[in-house]
């Protein structure tokens, strides 16, 4: 995680930098070291040029800050694999784990489970006798049967479905 650090003691005629929070640090742990005062960039991870050497807790730079104060206001960003994440983050992980949860009921196979409420289911009248259904209408008769079936689950099942 990187983290910004504000506990440091600065010697720029010896060329180091001493993190005064850690006892011992690695190398691979420092990204970057900026002198906020000069505006100039004494360290970074990725430049051959602006890089140092570590022993116990103290930076040893290779950029030449001779010219620099220790008073100089330094920006110092580690990543620092040992500090646990801060409470914001925390709340924000456990909400976006929580939206990714189904909002529905679901069986080990992961199916919906849906019940129907009883209630009142509307009247289906049945046609006990037909001769010819191809003729009824001008209407194919699997177009009557289809829309039939379609309106009895809309207007009567399908009111009383709830998700739990």
């Amino acid at each position: 995680m990187k983290i910004k650090l504000d506990n440091y003691t600065f010697n720029p005629a010896a060329k180091t930098v001493t993190f005064t929070d850690y006892a011992s640090l690695d190398l691979s742990d420092v990204i970057l070291i900026t002198n906020v005062t000069d505006g100039t960039i004494i360290f970074n991870f990725a430049s051959p040029n602006l890089v140092g050497s570590v022993a116990a807790n103290v930076l040893t730079l290779n950029y030449d800050t001779s010219a620099m104060s220790s008073t100089d206001k330094l920006a110092i960003y580690l990543d620092d694999s040992y500090t646990p994440s801060s409470d914001e983050a925390l709340v924000l992980l456990r909400r976006m784990v929580k939206l990714m949860e189904p909002l529905a009921t679901q069986d080990s196979a992961q199916r919906q489970r849906v019940t129907i409420d009883a209630g009142t289911l509307p009247v289906v009248t049945t046609v006990t006798t037909v001769t010819n259904v191809t003729g009824l209408g001008g209407v194919d008769a699997r177009f009557h049967y289809t829309d039939q079936a379609r309106n009895a689950y809309a207007n009567g099942i399908r009111a009383n479905i709830t998700n739990s």
